[in-house]
């Protein structure tokens, strides 16, 4: 796991409002699991074609991590380590009484912290988050994002940093397909619109950002299986922006949770990473 990591979380985070509702999602289920388990243990390779037959090559740099799970199958740390198989980051995930999250945590490898999420919920839904980033000068920006909502549905957010908005979200459209909004700065001027568009798991579908947009296609088991201008990150998560496409293929255990994940990228589907995938149950 690299620093860019809280740009995306970031941006994330500044939609995740766009697509919370009252259906509970465990994280299990992001992970691309079926059922709780205890642990999840990824290693990634390059990919190489070699004498008609995909094999793994050497350890990708990115990859390597440890997903821990609590008895409902909500995360609660995810070590990442580098291609040597030593520390990167931890991860670290609290929740409330009623299984919502409540913190999420990133340190650097020697225990500093890198970024810290945390969030309050009114009887359903997220209201306010408040964030911290840290850089490696240990220099911190602290930010606090009020939601408004109508129901489930939001109308607005505002970000805050030392007491002045810098920037507010206004959201023009919410339904079950998805999503648009426009974010203004502190002036009023608008800045970026974009959309959402999510499947009835309530997984991304489409999103876009002014001009860019990402395209992502599932299996029938909830798994992506093509990423057009995104990228795969841990496997069934995504980064942005990516002018390329992605193809994945999957295998699976008794079960019928996947174990090794195979990534072609390109519109020739060149053979990209194989990730093993040792599971806990």
């Amino acid at each position: 796991m690299k620093i860019h990591l809280f740009s995306i979380l970031v941006i994330a985070l500044s939609l995740t409002s766009c697509n919370n509702n009252s259906d509970k999602t465990f994280e299990y289920e992001l992970y691309g699991l079926n059922s709780p388990v205890k642990s999840i243990n990824v290693t990634t390779y390059e990919a190489e074609f070699k004498f008609g037959e995909i094999t793994k090559g050497d350890l990708e740099y990115d990859g390597h991590y440890l997903a821990e799970f609590n008895d409902v199958g909500n995360i609660t740390k995810v070590t990442t380590f580098d291609d040597d198989g030593e520390l990167d980051n931890i991860s670290k995930y609290k929740y409330n009484e009623d299984g919502n999250l409540i913190e999420d945590a990133m340190y650097y490898k020697n225990g500093d912290l890198l970024f810290q999420i945390n969030y309050e919920y009114d009887d359903k839904y997220i209201i306010k988050t408040k964030s911290i980033q840290s850089s490696y000068t240990k220099e911190q920006t602290k930010r606090i994002t009020n939601i408004i909502r109508d129901g489930k549905r939001i109308i607005e957010e505002n970000i805050i940093e030392n007491d002045s908005i810098i920037s507010k979200i206004e959201y023009q459209r919410y339904d079950d397909k998805g999503c648009e909004w426009i974010m203004y700065n502190e002036l009023g001027d608008e800045i970026s619109k974009g959309l959402r568009e999510w499947n009835k798991k309530k997984q991304i579908i489409k999103m876009c950002i002014n001009e860019e947009c990402i395209e992502i296609v599932y299996n029938d088991k909830n798994l992506p299986i093509y990423l057009k201008n995104a990228k795969p990150y841990m496997n069934t998560f995504f980064s942005y922006p990516s002018n390329n496409i992605y193809n994945i293929e999957y295998e699976y255990d008794k079960k019928g949770n996947w174990i090794k994940q195979l990534v072609y990228e390109g519109e020739n589907e060149i053979p990209y990473t194989i990730s093993e995938r040792v599971i806990n149950y």
